[in-house]
């Protein structure tokens, strides 16, 4: 799972990437850049399906940015990187079709699903749905 470029890659929504710090462990300063693309809306955040693909770019140009001879972000990691973002997506979003960012905070910070927060386990997700939103967080990632 921790081999760099098998399903671990560079430009981590929640980890450094590999030859610049430890891509195993969570890290909460590059999670926090995912709070200048959240939204308050009736007092909670929310994230966006665009601007979680907004995060993805974010996040592929700060890493490209800071380690330019070593980043390595292929279309395989770019595929898998927004095939993880849309699985987030599909996990967390509610009836307004928005990520709670307070649930996706829980599962990235502390490692758990927040069920105490009036999470339910999504109905569905199927392979259909995980395509269809990997493709547009790539339109949205590339814009």
């Amino acid at each position: 799972m921790i081999r760099h470029g098998f399903i671990e890659h560079d430009a981590s929504l929640s980890r450094d990437d590999s030859l610049v710090g430890n891509n195993t462990v969570f890290n909460q300063d590059v999670y926090n850049g995912i709070k200048y693309f959240v939204k308050v809306q009736n007092g909670k955040e929310y994230l966006s399906l665009r601007n979680l693909g907004l995060f993805r770019k974010f996040r592929h140009n700060e890493c490209k940015e800071l380690h330019p001879t070593t980043f390595e972000f292929g279309i395989k990691a770019q595929v898998a990187a927004a095939g993880e973002a849309a699985l987030i997506y599909l996990l967390f979003k509610d009836a307004s079709n928005q990520i709670r960012v307070e649930w996706m905070d829980v599962f990235f910070e502390q490692e758990r699903l927040p069920f105490e927060l009036g999470w339910k386990t999504p109905n569905v997700i199927t392979r259909g749905s995980v395509l269809k939103i990997t493709s547009q967080i790539m339109f949205y990632q590339n814009l």
